[in-house]
C-alpha cells in the first residue's frame, strides 16, 4: 500500500490517488462516501491503479459506464529519462492543454509509468439487478443477447459466456443499475425475455483465475461477435455483447482495422528514444 494518501473530494466527485495502490483499495475508500470509479476489471484486489491504466483494463460494466478514458482527468507520469510530467488537473472542466494523459491509457508502460492519477467519480447506484439464461448454442445465445440489448435500453452489462469443451451451452448474463424505479422496469423487461434473477457471476475471473496469465483480449465489431466466437471452436470465451470485446484463449481474433503502425512508432520515438521502456503493445 502506498504511503501517499488518496485525496478524495466527494463534494466535487473527484479523487487523486497514487497509482501503486490496488483498485479494490481505492474503491473501498470511495465507497465510504457512496461513490465509485465505474471500472470493474477482474481481480481488482490484485491490480494496481497504474496497471489498470497501462493496460486499459475493463469489465462487464464497460457497456453502461464506459472506460477509463471517460474518467481520467489528470495524470503524473515518469518518462524513460526520469522526467516527471503532469497532464490534466484536478477538476472535470480543464482547458489547460491537450488530454495528453489519455495517450498513456493502454500503452502498457511503453511510453511512461503512471505515478498519480486524478479521476472523476460517480455516485454508487441506488439499486442493482442481475439476470441470466442458458442457451443451447452460440447462435441462440447471441440472439437472446441482441433481443435484450434492443428491449432493455439501460443495461450496464451484457455478457455471453461459454465455459469450454465440457460445457458447450452458452450463458447470457445481463445487469442493470440505477434508481429503484429504473431497475424495477429493466428487471421486468428482462423477465419478459426469459431471464431469471441470478447472483452476479464474474466469468472472466472463474475461467482465468490467475491475473498473471490473463486471457487474450480481441476487439471486433459487435455485429461480428457471433462469427468470431464460432471461429474459436470449443475454446472458452466471454463476449461483451454490447461493445465487441472478446476474451478467449489462444491467438487474437483480428477483425477490426489496426491504427497505422508508423504513428505508434513515432510516439514511441518521441517518448522513449533510447528504448528503455517495454515495447509498444501489439
Amino acid at each position: 500500500m502506498s504511503a501517499t494518501p488518496i485525496e478524495h473530494r466527494p463534494e466535487d466527485l473527484t479523487c487523486t490517488t497514487p497509482c501503486d495502490i490496488t483498485l479494490e483499495a481505492l474503491q473501498h475508500t470511495l465507497a465510504a462516501a457512496r461513490q465509485w470509479l465505474p471500472v470493474d476489471p477482474p481481480h481488482p484486489g490484485r491490480r494496481t491503479v497504474g496497471k489498470v491504466i497501462s493496460e486499459n483494463l475493463t469489465g462487464p460494466h464497460r457497456l453502461g459506464f464506459g472506460t477509463l478514458r471517460d474518467y481520467l482527468i489528470g495524470l503524473d507520469i515518469d518518462l524513460a529519462d526520469g522526467t516527471r510530467i503532469r497532464s490534466g488537473g484536478q477538476v472535470v472542466k480543464n482547458v489547460a492543454g491537450y488530454d495528453l494523459h489519455k495517450l498513456f491509457i493502454g500503452s502498457r508502460g511503453s511510453l511512461g509509468t503512471p505515478v498519480r492519477a486524478t479521476f472523476r467519480l460517480l455516485p454508487l447506484p441506488a439499486a442493482r439487478h442481475a439476470a441470466g439464461l442458458t442457451a443451447p448454442t452460440v447462435v441462440e445465445a447471441f440472439r437472446f443477447a441482441a433481443e435484450a440489448f434492443r428491449r432493455v435500453p439501460l443495461l450496464v452489462a451484457l455478457d455471453v459466456c461459454r465455459p469450454g469443451a465440457a460445457d458447450l451451452a452458452c450463458h447470457v448474463h445481463a445487469r442493470c443499475a440505477g434508481t429503484e424505479p429504473d431497475v424495477q422496469d429493466q428487471s421486468r423487461r428482462l423477465a419478459e425475455l426469459g431471464f431469471l434473477p441470478i447472483d452476479p457471476i464474474r466469468w472472466d475471473e472463474q475461467l482465468w483465475p490467475d491475473p498473471s496469465q490473463p486471457p487474450t483480449r480481441s476487439t471486433v465489431l459487435p455485429s461480428h461477435l457471433p462469427s468470431a466466437t464460432l471461429d474459436l471452436g470449443d475454446r472458452p470465451f466471454v463476449a461483451r455483447a454490447g461493445n465487441g470485446i472478446l476474451l478467449h484463449s489462444g491467438p487474437p481474433v483480428r477483425r477490426r482495422r489496426e491504427p497505422p503502425r508508423f504513428l505508434l512508432d513515432r510516439l514511441k520515438a518521441a517518448f522513449d528514444p533510447e528504448g528503455h521502456l517495454p515495447p509498444l503493445p501489439e
